[in-house]
Order: C-alpha cells, then structure tokens, then sequence
C-alpha cells in the first residue's frame, strides 16, 4: 500500500490538498489490491475487461457473479442473541402443488420451476438426517479436533458401525404406517388429490406501460392485448397519483392484467415468446388452489444429546398426529461446511387424516364413487381446523416442548415465547437465507437477502452502542440531579459540577463515536474476512475448507 505522500514530497497543508492526496492513495491502493485479486482468480465487480464472452450460468441471473469487498456480509461468526435466552427460528410454509399452463403434457417454457415437488422435499428431508460413514467421520473429526480420527484408532468400525445405526434410528420419525416407502407416497397423493387453480394470472410492471402502448399502436396485437394495456394503463396512472401525493418518485410495481384459463394462458404466454422484444413484458402467476403440504422447520439449541434432540422431535410430531396430521420429521446435523451449532429438525406434514385402503390400493382420500352422476370422496376424512393461524399455535408448542426437554441445564439456551420486541431484545428479525444463498455469501458473492440481512446486522449493532449512550446520559442526569440538591447553595461546587457534566457529556460522546467507528470498520471488513475464513483450510486436511 502507498503512504500519504512520496520522499521529498512536501506534506499537505490546505484541506484540498489533503483531499487529492487521500483521492490518490485510494486509487493507488485499490489498483494494488485489484492485481493482488486478480493474481487469485477474483475480479472487481463491474469490471469488464477481462472474461467477456465467458459462459455465465443459471445462478447468475444473466450476468457473470463477481466479489465486492465493499458490501457488508451477513455471515458472522458471532452470536447476535447473547446470555441464556434466545428467540428462535421456527418457518412454517404450506405448500401448494404448482399447475402450469401446459400443451400436449408439457408445460410453457415460462411456467417452469416452483419449488421442490412432494416427492423431492421427502427425499431432500428424509436423505438429509441420515448419516454415512465420511459424515460420522467428519462430526467426530469436528467434535473431538482431531484430524483423522479413523487413522488414529479413535474410531472402531464395528462400534462406529453401531452407533450410527443408533444416531439414524433416533434421526427420523413418523406416524404414517406401512413403511418410508408408503409414507412417501402418501405426500405425492396429496400433491395428486389438490385440484388445478380454476384461473391464471398473467403479471406485468407498471414501468412497462410504455411499451405495452408501443405494440398496441404499431404491432397489430390481438383483442385481448387491449384489455391487458387497459388495466396495465388504469394501474400506472394509480402508481402516478401516489408518487404525486407522497412528493416522491414513482414506485412500480408488477400488478394482475389478466385472469385466464390454463388455454388462454398458455396461447397468451406463447404469443409473446414469439416477440423477442416483448418475451419479457409479461410474467405468470398461478391462481388460488387446495395446499397439499405444509413445511417446518425448527432450530435446536446448541449442547444437546441426540436423544434429546429425537426427544423434542418425536414430541413435536407427536402433538401434530394428535390433531390429526399425518407427519415426517428428520433432524438435519451441520455439515463440515455448517457452523457446528446448525441443528434442525424438518417436519413434512399433511393436515388431514388419511387411511391406507388395501382392498382399492390407495389412500382414504383418493378413494371415488360416483353417486346420481357425480363424483364423490366418501372416505375422506375432515382437514384439521385450529380456532387461531396454525403458525403462531405451533410456533408456542415447539418452543414449549424444547424447554421442557432442556429444564434447568445453565448450559443450554431456553427459548423465549413471542417476538424480539415482546422480550425486549434490541434486534431486527433475519430474513431465513437457504443453502444456495449462504453458499455463495461465503464465496464473496452478493445476494439481494444477504445484503438485507447485513444492513440489518449492523443497524442493530450500531443502534445498541447508541442505546447504551443514551441509557449514559440518563444515569448522568439521575446522579447529577441528586448531587445538585446536596450542594445547591455552594456556588463553587456547582460550577465544579457543571464542568464535570460537560465533561462526562463529551467523554459519552466520544466513546460512541469509537464505538459506531469500529461498527463500520467490521461492516467494511466483513466480507473479506468471510472470504478468508471460507478458504482457509482446516489443520492438517488442506483439503477442506470451512
């Protein structure tokens, strides 16, 4: 890195010299830095000059990923909740079966995607808990420090063969009888048994209005495409309105200008595949439909045994066959790349009671009869009803369960009921990053809820310092006014106090002003230390990465 200035060069005196001087050194040092990156395969981001012509992938949106050690990283290996007490994270996701606009059995280019199908989610969740033996290995490398514990007899195969077996018992559960293989096929009739939508939507922005006017007047597009532009046009003048109101830009937003069937959704759609220019003018949403499963996820605190994790999830899943749900639960161990503290457990669910009927070989809910002419379901059982939304009810069940599992161990977080705001920690929920997000956070590369959650991070922190300022100069006035009563008649004491409290004033001051100042400093640093901490191998295994 250059200095301020060169040998002989004589210092800065003026503040516009001072200001070029350090505009210089930037540059200088940023050029520094770019051939240091550019040596180890990184590149500036925005930089063009070198690459063109690569081959961009499906995860990059279009554009090549490139590393900006300017942006803040979600990713910290600090604890943001502290002490005994932790709010934690519990999702709750109902899931419905996706029915795109489809010709001849397949479905629209556009319409792709959706999520993971019944089937994968089981696999992902049910393949996910169980342990192999590289896995074992590498949890016993990772708990004991030792670098290969095979190699230096820690481990007997006969008896790691054993307690693995022990580990996959405890790391699955469910209710539905028959084996995995039936309770696989149980969530894929679910998805089966959930009707189409009755409706589409097709979506635009109202920043687009412009152009749907364009091919009205000059392209020769049909009569629905009037309509569309209509509606497109009634919500763009809304958008204006407001943005007049408010004394601010316009904010757009992508609105509904069509509810169609699945034919006319699809010949719509294929008419603007047709038009490169207008292939991206339009978007597809699907209408309302029955949810076929809903999706949980819950985090396990730190210290626990695995039977006391099975404990809580078997608990769990037990209080969800009660009400009647039919329920997978699989509990999900971090991996070499995880921090060491990432259990979960995941819970596929159907919420209603189902019934294998071997004499029809189905489930109690796919069974038909036709009854004066209509189709009707005569076995299927009722959906599981709760008087409030499930997500809160069972949110407050699983956190009960946990600190009852847990009691009084002190080594061992209990988990607090309700928000952040209700037990007055001073923190911003996170966003939920999955497993693609935070891989490519740790690689360098920002993601729109990384970046979210970073901003969040450390507008906390810096909210806390400024809390604890303020809390300063609370207790300052307390024990000043008390002070003032005692020596209210004493002229020179009180002058002494005055030039005390100005004194104290400013030394708060000042200590948040190092305080906020070294909040920006980690912010700036964030992102290359994750960088860092992510390709920095493991001792003795040059091979791994954390």
């Amino acid at each position: 890195m250059s200095s301020s200035w060169s040998i002989g060069e004589e210092p800065a005196v003026f503040a516009h010299h001072v200001r070029a001087l350090l505009a210089r050194q930037r540059r200088e040092d940023e050029e520094a830095i770019a051939g240091s990156l550019k040596r180890t395969g990184f590149r500036a981001q925005g930089d063009d000059r070198e690459g063109r012509g690569s081959h961009v992938g499906p995860l990059t949106s279009g554009r090549e990923r490139t590393v900006d050690f300017h942006a803040a990283s979600p990713l910290t290996r600090r604890d943001r909740q502290t002490g005994r007490f932790r709010v934690p994270h519990f999702d709750v996701k109902a899931v419905v079966a996706i029915h795109p606009p489809s010709r001849n059995g397949v479905a629209h280019p556009r319409c792709g995607g959706g999520g993971m199908s019944a089937a994968a989610h089981f696999d992902y969740v049910t393949d996910g808990a169980r342990i192999g033996l590289a896995t074992h290995i590498e949890y016993i490398r990772r708990e004991t420090g030792i670098d290969d514990p095979a190699g230096e007899m820690l481990l007997d195969m006969l008896d790691e063969q054993e307690a693995r077996a022990e580990k996959n018992k405890l790391a699955c559960y469910t209710n539905i009888p028959g084996g995995w293989d039936r309770a696989r096929n149980l969530f894929e009739a679910a998805e089966r048994a959930a009707p189409p939508p009755k409706s589409h939507l097709l979506q635009a922005s109202t920043a687009q209005v412009t152009s749907f006017e364009y091919q009205l007047k000059f392209g020769g597009a049909p009569t629905w495409f009037r309509e569309m532009t209509r509606r497109l046009q009634a919500e763009a003048t809304e958008v204006e309105r407001e943005a007049i109101e408010r004394g601010r830009p316009e904010r757009h937003r992508t609105v509904t200008i069509a509810e169609v069937s699945a034919e006319e959704a699809y010949e719509r759609l294929d008419w603007f595949e047709r038009r490169r220019f207008a292939r991206d003018l339009i978007s597809w949403k699907q209408g309302r439909t029955q949810r076929s499963q809903h999706r949980f996820v819950g985090e396990l605190p730190d210290g626990l045994s695995a039977v006391d994790r099975h404990d809580i999830m078997s608990r769990f899943c037990d209080s969800l066959a009660d009400d009647g749900w039919m329920v997978v639960g699989a509990i999900h161990q971090p991996d070499r790349h995880n921090d060491r503290r990432n259990f979960h457990i995941h819970v596929d669910a159907v919420d209603r009671p189902a019934e294998w009927l071997d004499a029809h070989g189905c489930w109690d809910f796919e069974y038909v009869e036709r009854r004066n002419g209509k189709v009707t379901h005569p076995k299927r059982q009722n959906k599981v009803r709760y008087d409030a939304p499930p997500a809160g009810i069972l949110r407050e069940r699983f956190i009960t369960i946990v600190n009852e599992v847990v009691g009084d161990r002190p080594d061992v977080v209990r988990y607090l009921h309700g928000t952040y705001a209700d037990n007055g920690i001073g923190l911003t929920p996170l966003d939920h990053m999955g497993n693609r997000a935070i891989g490519l956070e740790s690689r360098g590369i920002e993601t729109e809820v990384g970046s979210r959650n970073a901003r969040r991070i450390f507008a906390d922190e810096a909210a806390a310092r400024e809390k604890r300022a303020t809390e300063a100069e609370a207790a300052l006035v307390s024990e000043l006014a008390l002070i003032r009563t005692i020596v209210a008649n004493d002229l020179a004491a009180v002058a002494a106090l005055e030039r005390y409290e100005r004194l104290e004033r400013r030394l708060i001051r000042r200590r948040l002003q190092r305080e906020l100042a070294h909040v920006v400093v980690t912010m700036a640093r964030s992102r290359a230390e994750t960088v860092v901490h992510t390709l920095t191998p493991t001792p003795g295994r040059p091979d791994l990465i954390h």
